[in-house]
């Protein structure tokens, strides 16, 4: 009799129990709904506190926790015009020849700036950015963590519109009302992701110039002519600005020191691994859906023959980038992205296993994971606003229809891929666990400097005519890097300056480029030493005779130069001048602050319209690979006799002399690009 009471008594609780989670289901059913309605009414903080409710007493719940984390996604985007104004306010206190100071008050998390230290750029980017970006990625993170893991649930939204604006005027919006379920939280993860080790790289660099330093800076820019002369010397403008920032300030380009060690270490990778994953995740749930897609937040809309993804397509609001065939047939606005072979998998495996293990992934599959991330947001209509800016500049007739679409079909993954690939050889590969365990930030990676302000770049300006290809006059990159003055045609360096040959200034006067007409310079009679043959008027090369006749000037109608051969001088005149491949860096130079200055580097016979740079780390602190046998084939068969000097068959970090015979492969597939637009 006892068991039997014992047997009720418990069936009785049983029942109990069961009505009241029953109950508590449909608590939790019934705030989802009202969450969903908030959601589709725009009101999101009303939404954010239903799932939230949800999320305090049931924490695994996957709906309520995405349904917060759309929520959040939609403030997010509200935030954005807060910071563009905030950033906006700092830039026009500082051309004010302020200082830029918080205004205390609370954006989210931002982390309170001590009044009895200084404020730096950084502590008001952080303040800003933190508070209004990363908070609230924080939390979307958070949600979509959960959410991202349960294969089992989806969520419809009937009407849901993200959108930017700056000063009322909408920038970008996109209609995201459609059926969600764990692959999109994976996506959404993955995007933001990315979005936070973007903003966390932002923050680690130390970009910190107060009044003092900018002082200073606009005083050594007037000395060097100012900024009105970037037209007419620009090589020096830019060239010897950057280095007098790095030694005015000496940890500028470095980390960041209240912050920045840690995000770059710690926080940025992981943020990287996290985007990789999710991407992987996303993925792998999109190849194994079987069911219906026409509602779907991002739908497989191709597949190859053997049953992977080839295509899919996701919400756009893009007037240029948006599927029109496709939008008419789901009856909304898409965009469309092709998966680039053999699968998006592969790719982001591989650059999780760099980030996390160290294993260097291939250059090809690292272009092909961005392209395929930077040009799905691009798709979105994210830039449109950007381009129609651009367009509109163009004049009032803007540009014509068959050019606009021409150009718009370079924003294709496999066509930017090929570009890039054909510019950049796949020989490289990057390791970024190494790189980013150096707590070096971003001033350790670049050329070295001297403590003169001067950059340790060289370039081959000029030499005879040889087998090397010659940088023409009308390159741009020739008039800005060798400075060739486009009037005076006189060719002028500082003797002892960064190309490899030792040149004086011309000083002397110059037959104008006007007076094609030799004859009134060149007489056809007069003193032997000055006889002309037939057709000497033709010639780039003139000769006067001086005032009293008694000796015989030569001129060049395009360029004149001296230089230095053996100690003593001679006179040449070129209508083109060219590369000369000599030993790198054989100057004895101060270096600037904190700066290891580079070995001589042994000519390569090899010349590219890219410089020498005398790198700090050739391979970027453990960044870089390079497939060594694919460097010494290059060497060998532009027959220079320095081959040699490479050794290993396979994937190693560079040195010095093997990083720069790297770049001049690099710029000779830049100037082959060049030369098919016509700009070489």
């Amino acid at each position: 009799m006892r068991a039997w009471r014992k047997i009720i008594l418990a069936f009785i609780i049983f029942g109990f129990q069961t009505l009241a989670c029953k109950k508590e289901q449909n608590k939790t059913e019934k705030l989802i709904e009202e969450g969903v309605k908030y959601i589709e009414l725009g009101d999101f903080i009303n939404a954010s506190q239903k799932f939230g409710e949800v999320v305090k007493t049931s924490p695994q719940d996957p709906k309520a926790r995405f349904g917060l984390a759309l929520a959040q996604t939609a403030i997010f985007f509200k935030n954005v015009e807060k910071v563009m104004i905030e950033i906006g306010n700092i830039v026009a206190q500082l051309i004010g020849g302020l200082s830029p100071k918080i205004q205390q008050k609370k954006l989210g998390e931002a982390e309170a700036v001590s009044s009895g230290s200084e404020t730096t750029l950084n502590d008001l980017l952080a303040y800003i950015l933190e508070g209004n970006l990363l908070g609230p990625i924080k939390i979307i993170l958070e949600n979509l963590e959960v959410a991202r893991k349960d294969p089992t649930w989806s969520l419809q939204i009937t009407s849901l519109i993200w959108e930017v604006k700056f000063q009322d005027k909408v920038l970008w919006n996109v209609d995201m009302a459609g059926d969600y379920d764990a692959g999109d939280a994976n996506f959404l993860y993955a995007g933001f992701s990315f979005a936070e080790a973007f903003l966390k790289i932002m923050l680690s660099i130390d970009i910190h110039l107060d009044l003092r330093n900018l002082t200073r800076i606009n005083e050594y820019i007037s000395n060097l002519g100012g900024f009105s002369s970037l037209e007419t010397n620009p090589r020096s403008i830019i060239l010897n600005v950057l280095p007098f920032i790095l030694n005015e300030r000496e940890t500028f380009l470095g980390l960041e020191p209240k912050r920045g060690i840690k995000y770059w270490t710690d926080e940025i990778p992981k943020a990287f691994i996290n985007m990789a994953d999710g991407v992987i995740t996303a993925y792998r749930m999109l190849a194994s859906e079987t069911d219906p897609q026409d509602d779907d937040i991002i739908m497989v809309v191709g597949k190859t023959q053997d049953g992977k993804i080839r295509e899919i397509a996701f919400p756009s609001s893009s007037t240029f980038f948006a599927n029109k065939e496709l939008s008419e047939e789901k009856n909304r606005m898409l965009a469309s992205i092709e998966i680039p072979p053999p699968d998006l998998e592969v790719y982001f495996l591989e650059l999780k296993d760099s980030f996390e293990h160290g294993k260097p992934i291939e250059w090809g599959k690292l272009v092909e994971a961005s392209l395929f991330f930077i040009l799905l947001i691009v798709k979105t209509g994210a830039f449109d606003f950007i381009i129609e800016s651009l367009l509109s500049s163009t004049g009032t007739a803007g540009l014509p229809e068959q050019a606009l679409k021409n150009i718009l079909q370079l924003v294709d993954p496999a066509i930017l891929a090929g570009i890039i690939k054909g510019i950049i050889p796949d020989e490289i590969k990057f390791n970024f666990k190494d790189f980013f365990s150096q707590t070096i930030g971003l001033r350790n990676i670049l050329p070295a400097w001297t403590e003169k302000n001067e950059l340790l770049l060289e370039w081959e300006c000029l030499t005879e005519p040889s087998d090397i290809n010659p940088l023409g006059e009308s390159n741009p990159l020739f008039i800005f890097f060798c400075k060739l003055p486009q009037r005076s045609y006189c060719f002028e360096i500082a003797k002892g300056g960064s190309c490899d040959i030792n040149v004086e200034v011309c000083q002397e006067p110059v037959i104008s480029q006007d007076d094609v007409k030799c004859q009134l310079y060149c007489p056809k009679s007069g003193p032997s030493a000055c006889q002309l043959e037939i057709g000497d008027m033709q010639k780039d090369i003139c000769i006067q005779l001086t005032q009293d006749r008694s000796r015989c000037i030569k001129y060049c109608t395009k360029t004149k130069i001296r230089r230095l051969i053996s100690g003593q001088y001679e006179e040449k005149c070129e209508k083109i001048l060219w590369y000369e491949d000599k030993e790198h860096f054989p100057i004895k130079a101060n270096p600037g602050k904190g700066v290891r200055l580079p070995s001589t580097i042994e000519k390569d016979g090899v010349s590219s319209i890219f410089p020498y740079m005398g790198l700090q780390s050739p391979d970027f602190y453990g960044l870089i690979y390079i497939n060594k046998k694919f460097l010494r084939n290059y060497l060998t068969t532009k027959g220079s006799p320095y081959a040699n000097k490479i050794e290993g068959n396979d994937f190693s970090r560079p040195n010095q002399f093997e990083m720069n015979v790297f770049l001049q492969i690099v710029g000779e597939n830049l100037q082959n690009i060049f030369s098919q637009f016509g700009v070489l």
